[in-house]
């Protein structure tokens, strides 16, 4: 039986060692909202479950339309200040500020901050597409809380493709 060279296989294998080796979890691509360019429902989950006295406050700021009102205020950060400032320094939203992560503390002194940081999620996602304007996708996507952070785009030098067919 011959060997599947295929970018597909390739794409399962990292995703079954990052679920089953890293404790990843595996991503729905149909939570992956391509206009604010993230996983929605992970970034709520997220916030809900970290910091729900602020997500209450969110909540009664912004009533029926919480979801979609948050999720475009972060969108709106995340395009003015990029991703890695957001992850630092979180988003106010009407006066609350959210985290969007939780860093590692110095020492494990601090069990608040370490069960903090351990409820920070990895996530990895296949064939997420990315675009309005067309159907194309990226072979996969690591996201933390629901943020993209990683794409990765599979190339196989076996059938004559190198890393400018990914770029």
């Amino acid at each position: 039986m011959p060997i599947d060279i295929s970018e597909r296989t390739f794409e399962q294998e990292i995703e079954w060692c990052l679920i089953n080796e890293s404790g990843y979890k595996k991503g729905d691509r149909a939570d992956y909202d391509r206009s604010l360019a993230m996983d929605t429902k992970a970034v709520i989950d997220f916030i809900k479950d970290t910091q729900p006295k602020e997500w209450a406050k969110i909540c009664k700021n912004h009533g029926e339309n919480t979801g979609t009102a948050f999720l475009k205020r972060l969108r709106d950060e995340l395009d003015k200040r990029g991703m890695i400032d957001v992850l630092r320094h979180g988003v106010v939203d009407l006066g609350v500020t959210v985290s969007l992560c939780f860093f590692k503390p110095g020492s494990g002194m601090n069990q608040t901050a370490m069960t903090q940081y351990n409820k920070n999620t990895l996530q990895i996602t296949r064939q997420v597409k990315y675009s309005l304007a067309n159907e194309n996708s990226i072979d996969a996507v690591i996201f933390l809380n629901g943020l993209p952070i990683i794409t990765i785009e599979l190339k196989n030098t076996i059938s004559g493709q190198n890393y400018k067919n990914a770029i």
